[in-house]
């Protein structure tokens, strides 16, 4: 038996397919090796509560979420799990999953957005498990964000969703590069994109606007999306 206690997480990776990163009921961080069956490394705490944890292809890097003490990602090296560095991210209401690139120089962030109001809530209340995940790429070298997203922004309706959908379409679609209606309407720009979409149960649509590294664009953009949207 390799680990005694509750499995949290584990991730497999290296060239070989041989290594475990497992994260234990007091956030204790280990890794293992397969075969044969071995602890290497192990690190009694991980960052406060680590949860969702990614290892680098070639084994020299792990990433985690820090969920107790504060919604960041936090890097180890993956030899010795001493600390590399830790990035927190205050324009989100949370982070709830990380995956690292190939070359470990970006990774792949689920967050939550802010509450509305755009008040962060408080780290000991109780989020909602239903709320999807948005996602943000991040080069790890400087913590930027290459694709600030808005998330899902909700709006309730009191017309129906196809008739937003068109005056939205109508306004931009000189200007798009692409569009897509394989999913509601997508439309994409030199420097951003969005999706906007209908409910299948709700009389609701969704908006989700993204922008090439620039999180003022994004929020510009978002806003005035949501200028055609709102009746």
């Amino acid at each position: 038996v390799l680990h005694i206690g509750t499995v949290h997480n584990l991730v497999t990776a290296g060239v070989d397919g041989k290594r475990l990163v497992t994260i234990g009921d007091g956030s204790e961080l280990y890794i293992w090796r397969t075969d044969p069956a071995m602890l290497l490394s192990g690190n009694d705490h991980a960052g406060g509560c680590a949860s969702s944890t990614d290892l680098s292809a070639d084994g020299r890097t792990i990433a985690g979420v820090a969920t107790c003490s504060e919604d960041a990602v936090v890097l180890w090296d993956g030899g010795t799990l001493a600390e590399r560095k830790r990035l927190a991210f205050p324009d989100y209401d949370g982070v709830g999953s990380v995956r690292l690139s190939g070359d470990a120089r970006r990774m792949l962030i689920g967050v939550l957005p802010k509450s509305p109001g755009g008040t962060k809530k408080d780290k000991d209340s109780e989020r909602d498990k239903s709320q999807p995940l948005s996602y943000a790429v991040i080069e790890i070298a400087s913590g930027k964000r290459l694709f600030p997203a808005s998330g899902d922004i909700n709006r309730h309706l009191s017309i129906d969703a196809g008739s937003i959908l068109a005056r939205v379409r109508a306004h931009y679609e000189s200007q798009a590069q692409a569009i897509d209606l394989t999913d509601g309407l997508s439309m994409e720009f030199g420097a951003w994109r969005f999706n906007l979409r209908g409910s299948n149960t709700e009389p609701l649509v969704r908006l989700n606007v993204e922008a090439r590294a620039s999180l003022t664009l994004m929020r510009e953009k978002t806003a005035e999306v949501l200028k055609l949207v709102d009746p």
